[in-house]
C-alpha cells in the first residue's frame, strides 16, 4: 500500500492562511459596520414619547409674548422647553430614527404632521393684526391630537401602564 502524500509548499500555505484571515476580517467589518436594524417595538416607544411631547407642548398655558414688535398669544416657552427636555431625559435622539423608520407599521407621525398643518390652514396667522391670537390654532391641534390618540390605542395604553 502506498500512501499518497499531499505536498503543499510553504508559500501556498501562507497565501491560504492570509486569504482566510482576510475573509474573517472582512466578515467582521461587514457585520459590525452594518447599521443596526431598529425594532418595531423600539420605534413604537419613540413614537409614543414623541406624541406625548407634542401633546405636552400644545397643552402649555397660552401667554402674551411680544416678538418683532407684535404681541402674540403663544404657548409658554418655558413649558415647551420643559416638554422637550422631558423627551430628551428619556434618552431619545431624533437623529437616530429615519423617516422611513417612523413611517413603518403605522402613520402616527404622518397623521400628527398633517393635523398640525391642517389646523394651520384652518386658522392662518394674520400678521397684519396688532395681536396675533393663536388660541384657535392651538385648540384645533389639541382636538386633533385627541382624535389621533383614539385612533392609535397603544398611545393610551402606554399612559395607563406607567
Amino acid at each position: 500500500m502506498v500512501k499518497d502524500k499531499i505536498k503543499i509548499k510553504k508559500n501556498t500555505l501562507k497565501v491560504m492562511f492570509l486569504a482566510l484571515i482576510i475573509v474573517i476580517i472582512t466578515g467582521l467589518i461587514i457585520t459590525f459596520s452594518a447599521p443596526r436594524k431598529i425594532s418595531s417595538e423600539e420605534i413604537k416607544i419613540y413614537k409614543i414619547a414623541l406624541f406625548e411631547s407634542i401633546s405636552c407642548q400644545y397643552s402649555c398655558e397660552l401667554i402674551y409674548i411680544t416678538l418683532n414688535n407684535q404681541t402674540q398669544i403663544l404657548p409658554s416657552q418655558q413649558c415647551i422647553q420643559s416638554c422637550i427636555e422631558n423627551l430628551k431625559t428619556k434618552g431619545f435622539n431624533n437623529t437616530k430614527y429615519k423617516d422611513s423608520d417612523l413611517l413603518r407599521d403605522d402613520s402616527l407621525v404622518l397623521d400628527v404632521t398633517t393635523s398640525i398643518e391642517s389646523c394651520g390652514q384652518i386658522y392662518p396667522i394674520d400678521y397684519t393684526s396688532s395681536l396675533i391670537n393663536n388660541t384657535d390654532f392651538v385648540n384645533c391641534v389639541n382636538s386633533e391630537l385627541s382624535l389621533i390618540k383614539e385612533k392609535y390605542p397603544y398611545i393610551s395604553q402606554s399612559n395607563s401602564s406607567e
